[in-house]
């Protein structure tokens, strides 16, 4: 639907409460494509007193007089409808809404757990990291299940460390939340990020220096990759497939999947050196 559907509602009802029950997306919302359009003020304008919405996932409340409501959904579907999740509870006395309240009913609470393990000087110290992090996540969730995904930004010698033997560190990871919350933590997903990509790992930049070192030649060639905008496009383009088949959720929002995305693939080709350069050196728990 393109079209303001508002706009054919009928007129308030005298001496009952009004209840305009619409699926919009309003004036527009990120990661939403536009529905049913319509806005603030013409709902307003339409007389009722109250509006509850649908479509957008998230709670949010977009006017008091009246109340325009976006209660969102009673169950987070996937990593990116994290939050507590649930249903509006609206009280009325004489005509007029009394008191309006968010009531989380999530069996499953989804949470985003990004750790900043950029202090760490060690990968045992990143793990002391993410222990924080998914302990607090665990508390906040107030007896539900909680499924995280988890991103460990660490500085360049550690994340080299990690992405080196990434499927060792990510079983390290997952045991973590086994010991916090058994059964009630389920990481959907563990990613190693490093805090910059401008800087790189020191046996990396010490074999780039290296003409006719095999590891040398590897990294020049991945850094002229990424250097050359044409060749980031034709990489786009080799993933265009593989795009097609993935579910929204992994390719759809701020975090999404974008492997159409420049910066998204510079971004993987830095994690590519840093684990494949640390495992040719032969000292992938090295620091820079």
């Amino acid at each position: 639907m393109t079209q303001d559907l508002a706009l054919d509602y009928p007129g308030p009802v005298r001496g009952l409460f009004n209840i305009g029950l619409l699926h919009t997306c309003v004036e527009g919302r990120v990661g939403h494509e536009p529905y049913a359009p319509c806005s603030v003020a013409g709902l307003t304008a339409k007389g009722y007193d109250y509006w509850a919405l649908g479509h957008v996932h998230a709670r949010e409340v977009l006017a008091t007089d009246p109340w325009i409501v976006f209660p969102g959904n009673l169950q987070g579907r996937h990593a990116r409808e994290t939050g507590p999740k649930g249903a509006t509870i609206v009280t009325v006395n004489d005509g007029r809404v009394a008191t309006v309240e968010a009531r989380a009913l999530d069996v499953v609470r989804w949470t985003t757990c990004d750790v900043d393990a950029s202090d760490a000087v060690s990968a045992d110290d990143a793990l002391d990291a993410v222990r924080a992090v998914l302990d607090r996540a665990v508390a906040e969730a107030d007896g539900r299940l909680v499924a995280a995904p988890i991103t460990v930004r660490a500085g360049v010698g550690v994340h080299r460390a990690l992405v080196a033997h990434a499927e060792k560190w990510t079983q390290h990871v997952r045991a973590i939340g086994l010991d916090l919350a058994g059964d009630n933590l389920w990481i959907e997903r563990v990613r190693f990020e490093s805090v910059t990509h401008e800087a790189r790992p020191a046996v990396a930049r010490e074999a780039a220096a290296a003409d006719e070192d095999a590891v040398a030649q590897f990294v020049r060639a991945l850094r002229a990759l990424r250097a050359d905008d044409a060749r980031v496009a034709a990489l786009a383009d080799e993933f265009l497939d593989v795009r097609r088949k993935l579910p929204p959720e992994i390719t759809d929002g701020e975090d999404g999947l974008r492997l159409d995305d420049p910066a998204t693939l510079r971004r993987l080709l830095d994690d590519v050196e840093s684990l494949v350069v640390g495992r040719l050196a032969g000292q992938p728990g090295e620091l820079a």
